[in-house]
């Protein structure tokens, strides 16, 4: 108790110090937006007149992710179905099967919004959120959106289903993912390079200070092996967000690399590495719950048994 008291004193100075790492970036950003700092001539944000309806003509990869969230809301809805059996609500990790049960439902929601967020990237014939990025090209505005409550929801996915994490651990998480979002689409509409540089500065610390926090929940002890390996594989997914917005920067790979396939890979993967997670703790549960009713019933036939013999004797 005295550990997790400290632990979450810890977290309050390290959101302290985000805080005042978010009032100097938002300077900066102030000072570019206001002109104080030298910024590039050309608007950030783009009209619909600006750019053409077939900006991205290949629009193949979009096709693949939307049917993917599809089948990931399709899978979530029948193992939610499975939560009315009974006898799956057995075992020593039963209290953990509501929390799991409340995980689904909010994976539910990502992916069925990522299905509509898709489906509009692959058949729409508008421009909503267009903006200019840094290297002239052009940036889809409307999946920095979807992030915005698609990230905090994955992290709720993780902490309900795998630790004990209380809503004051998990609503740091929240905050410091909502730190890194922001700062990322600030990014995005300013035209100052040195308001652009402090807002990636400050997104990237928001990132460490993420994933520190997410290894510091206390996660379930029969559950460590799975929740290490998806914190690890989350860690590598996510990192190549800004890998790739850098890679473009400097123009090793080009807007549609990045926004369409790119961008579009790392969502549905990292997405299904959340309902991976969750997927694992149902079936571990499951699978625990069956084997100690198994253990249960074998004792039980021991001491059956054993009374039997018993009173065979004379």
């Amino acid at each position: 108790m005295l550990r997790r008291r400290t632990l979450i004193q810890s977290r309050r100075k390290s959101l302290l110090f985000l805080g005042l790492a978010c009032i100097t970036a938002a300077i900066f950003a102030s000072w570019g937006a206001a002109g104080v700092i030298p910024s590039s001539p050309a608007p950030v944000l783009v009209s619909t007149e600006d750019v053409p309806t077939d900006d991205f003509e290949n629009r193949n990869p979009f096709l693949v992710v939307l049917v993917a969230y599809g089948m990931q809301s399709c899978i979530a809805m029948i193992c939610l179905a499975s939560f009315s059996i009974q006898r799956h609500r057995q075992g020593s990790l039963a209290f953990q099967l509501e929390n799991v049960r409340n995980s689904l439902w909010s994976f539910l929601y990502i992916s069925t919004s990522g299905f509509l967020v898709y489906s509009y990237f692959a058949f729409g014939t508008g421009n909503f959120m267009h903006m200019k990025s840094v290297d002239g090209g052009i940036h889809l505005g409307l999946r920095n959106l979807f992030w915005m409550f698609s990230t905090p929801g994955q992290w709720y996915c993780f902490a309900k289903a795998l630790s004990t994490a209380t809503n004051e651990e998990i609503a740091f998480i929240f905050v410091v993912t909502l730190a890194m979002q922001s700062f990322g689409f600030l990014m995005l509409v300013l035209s100052s390079p040195v308001a652009c540089a402090a807002c990636f500065i400050a997104a990237c610390i928001a990132f460490a200070m993420m994933f520190h926090a997410a290894f510091q929940l206390p996660l379930l002890k029969e559950l460590g092996s799975i929740s290490h390996s998806v914190l690890h594989l989350e860690i590598f997914s996510w990192a190549m967000y800004p890998t790739a917005l850098c890679l473009r920067t400097v123009g090793w790979i080009d807007p549609w690399c990045e926004q369409v396939l790119i961008y579009s890979v790392l969502d549905i993967l990292t997405k299904t590495i959340t309902m991976g997670a969750i997927l694992m703790t149902q079936f571990t549960i499951v699978l625990t719950g069956a084997h100690e009713a198994l253990e249960a019933i074998e004792s039980h036939s021991r001491v059956h048994q054993s009374s039997l013999s018993a009173c065979d004797q004379p």
